[in-house]
């Protein structure tokens, strides 16, 4: 990469990470009427006009203005919905939600406080990628960080403003791609086929997104996070948020398959250079064949574990309705555009890499074509 890419990276990057900051600066006023507290101690007690069993909670806040004040508070009876406890001991840390009834400030338990697990296996996640791709795989987390900022800084706050979801997604996904193949892999011809066949497959995912969104009638309300957002923001497109979601949840395969493929192509053109535009594209296309296989799989198998209930859900009903309703109602038939789109997305950025990477590959010379080699993921 250019000094001159480098200055320009960087400045996006200073420029995305300070409207983050404002962002999340912003997002802490709505956030204000919440607050960490630690338990002092646990006690049985009576609820409610029948008497029933529940616990008495004895806590000391942690954050906020009321930072150092006791607290006490009733649960009734520790427990989310289905009736599961929660695990609280003495010492462990919660999220309160202050409530003002009549001029009297009252305290809810919210939630657990979940957050340094989640620091540890981000560390172990950081240390991981650094012992087994080296020092050279920073540029990737790199990369991810940028994304991350992209999306909190840009992409989401753009669409809860009322921007198009569709837009603004594929419009997003285009700049997270292009930062991140800059970022990972530098400036050269096997980046370029790579953004190129990325973009076309994009294009593709979107157009067929759009069509049989339409024509299955999907509204995107099969997601209640959807609804309960719809609620707080009458003013969204559901719709679009489903294409976008598809568009973005694409994207992340379709970086892996084309930078492969566009390697494989100059690997090819390297060990042998004689080799012509056409011939390249042949040969890359067996290769293509084998890891489309895996690549799909891949995909089904994620969008699978997200939707693991909804599966369960699925067979457990089979006996109520025949499958031809079940898969008829929106929540699955979502899932079924959701997945086969982005397996037909991820089919033609083979064809697309190859395209475009035979042709600069056939055009280079021996020297420069050893020099492009080297298989990336």
């Amino acid at each position: 990469m250019s000094i001159s890419q480098k200055i320009f990276v960087s400045a996006f990057v200073i420029g995305l990470l300070g409207s983050a900051a404002c962002v999340t600066f912003a997002a802490s006023g709505d956030t204000e009427q919440s607050l960490e507290a630690r338990i002092t101690a646990i006690t049985p007690s009576l609820c409610g006009q029948d008497r029933h069993a529940c616990s008495q909670i004895d806590l000391v806040a942690t954050s906020g203005p009321l930072a150092g004040k006791a607290i006490t508070i009733r649960t009734d009876p520790l427990s989310f919905v289905g009736g599961r406890p929660i695990p609280l001991k003495d010492g462990q840390s919660i999220l309160l939600e202050t409530q003002t009834i009549d001029g009297q400030q009252h305290f809810v338990f919210s939630d657990l406080v979940r957050r340094m697990p989640l620091y540890l296996l981000l560390a172990i996640f950081v240390g991981c990628i650094i012992l087994v791709g080296g020092w050279s795989s920073v540029r990737s987390l790199f990369g991810m960080v940028v994304s991350f900022v992209f999306l909190f800084a840009f992409l989401l706050p753009r669409i809860l403003a009322g921007d198009s979801p569709l837009l603004i997604g594929f419009l997003g996904s285009c700049v997270i791609m292009t930062l991140t193949f800059l970022i990972t892999h530098g400036w050269n011809a096997k980046m370029g086929s790579a953004l190129l066949g990325t973009f076309l497959s994009l294009l593709l995912t979107t157009a067929l997104a759009m069509s049989f969104s339409s024509l299955a009638h999907l509204l995107g309300l099969a997601d209640e996070n959807a609804v309960y957002l719809l609620q707080n923001f009458p003013h969204l497109d559901t719709r679009g948020l489903l294409l976008a979601g598809i568009i973005i949840g694409t994207l992340g395969s379709l970086n892996d398959v084309t930078i492969s493929q566009a390697s494989a192509v100059f690997e090819l053109k390297a060990a042998n250079p004689r080799l012509t535009s056409k011939e390249l594209n042949q040969s890359a296309l067996r290769i293509g064949r084998d890891h489309i296989a895996g690549a799909i799989n891949t995909l089904i198998l994620a969008y699978a574990g997200v939707a693991l209930p909804l599966l369960l859900l699925l067979v457990s009903s089979s006996n109520a309705e025949p499958w031809s309703i079940l898969v008829n109602r929106e929540t699955f038939a979502t899932e079924i555009v959701r997945t086969l789109v982005g397996s037909i997305g991820l089919l033609a950025a083979i064809p697309f890499t190859n395209l475009f990477a035979s042709f600069f590959a056939g055009r280079m010379g021996p020297s420069r074509a050893k020099e492009m080699g080297g298989h990336e993921h």
